[in-house]
């Protein structure tokens, strides 16, 4: 009798254990998204390529851009992206582009999700994973809209 009691309490502390690896770990911080970009171009290009698509896509370059030098390459800036999800996410980042000569790299981060149901406000930490999961795309289509922008050959008139 001993033994099954002592079988049945290894298989239920076994089959625990298992069932706690098996969880997915809650998202509690969202992760920054970054990616390189090759373009055959010079540093100088892209970085006015990078600059005035920052312009274009935020609309107020000045609003935006929160540092910026040439001789480094690098552009710092505020975006903004409201994503439908139960309601929207706004998602508020920070964009930091470095440019070299025939690449350059795209890093979002400091990415907050504020969702907005119906006027009411929620922050919950519960459903953040879902809310990444929604957002992510979302700032992967911004960087691709970079990507498209600088790799565009320049209009000849």
């Amino acid at each position: 009798m001993k033994k099954v009691i002592y079988f049945l309490l290894t298989a239920i502390v076994f089959i625990s254990w298992l069932s706690c690896a098996s969880l997915e770990t809650p998202l509690t911080e969202v992760p920054k998204v970054q990616r390189i970009i090759e373009v055959n171009k010079p540093k100088d290009e892209l970085y006015k390529l990078s600059n005035e698509w920052m312009a274009k896509t935020f609309k107020s370059s000045k609003a935006v851009i929160q540092y910026q030098d040439k001789e480094e390459g690098v552009i710092v800036g505020k975006g903004f992206t409201s994503v439908k999800y139960l309601g929207y996410v706004d998602t508020y980042f920070t964009m930091t582009i470095e440019v070299k000569d025939e690449k350059l790299r795209v890093t979002l981060e400091d990415i907050y999700l504020h969702q907005i149901i119906q006027s009411i406000e929620v922050e919950s930490p519960l459903d953040l994973q879902q809310q990444w999961d929604k957002a992510k795309p979302e700032l992967e289509e911004i960087i691709d809209r970079l990507e498209a922008y600088v790799k565009e050959e320049a209009e000849e008139w």
